[in-house]
């Protein structure tokens, strides 16, 4: 290991059908791990112990409930924060995500506040991502679903690494739904709140709920 030490930080449930690639292309670039498991059924928690086991990586396994996604990442978040593992910045995935390291110095020239990670999709989506937070810099997710990663300080393009988001994740079955149902909570309790409004109605497009979008839009 050279460069800033990097934790793994990420939440899953029932994710055991992306788990092996998703730590399989992170294990050789970070030091620890911190993971929050908001339910999983399937072995998810077994695995991920079991894998870093083998790897000799030390880290924490957290288990909680899911309300929504600002409160269950910074559930996660926080017992990175209140970790006693050594690290300097937190590492940011998703267990349909694959990092692709081009530069395995990546993590050398570390020294600002956060950094963001270019994501790219099979389908040729491809957009910067806020993946890296120093541990000290204050980083908070905000947004009950379509979340963001506020780091004060501002955060750079990190060139060397970047995701390749397979669109596979346990939840995508109902994603729509379930992202609308989370957005008509927090507008019951935030109702002026633009983002929520229009992420509830791309949820209500995607979903073919055609009129309802319309009256979100």
């Amino acid at each position: 290991m050279s460069g800033k030490r990097l934790c793994l930080n990420m939440i899953v449930k029932n994710e055991m059908a992306n788990l092996q690639r998703c730590l399989g292309a992170v294990v050789d670039h970070i030091d620890c791990w911190v993971i929050g498991d908001t339910g999983s059924n399937d072995g998810t928690q077994d695995f991920i112990k079991a894998f870093f086991a083998v790897h000799n990586l030390p880290g924490e396994l957290h288990e909680f409930p899911f309300h929504n996604f600002e409160q269950a990442r910074n559930a996660a978040l926080d017992h990175a924060y209140a970790s006693p593992l050594a690290y300097d910045y937190l590492l940011f995935d998703d267990a349909d995500m694959e990092l692709m390291v081009e530069d395995t110095g990546f993590r050398d020239g570390l020294d600002g506040p956060g950094y963001r990670l270019l994501q790219r999709s099979d389908s040729g989506l491809a957009y910067w991502n806020t993946r890296l937070a120093r541990r000290d810099a204050g980083a908070r997710y905000h947004g009950v679903t379509h979340e963001y990663l506020d780091v004060p300080g501002g955060v750079r393009e990190l060139r060397g690494a970047w995701y390749k988001d397979h669109a596979s994740g346990s939840n995508r079955a109902d994603k729509f739904e379930r992202d609308a149902r989370l957005l008509l909570e927090a507008l019951d309790k935030n109702p002026e709140n633009q983002r929520y409004w229009f992420y509830l109605a791309q949820s209500y497009r995607d979903a073919g709920r055609t009129a309802e979008a319309a009256v979100a839009y």
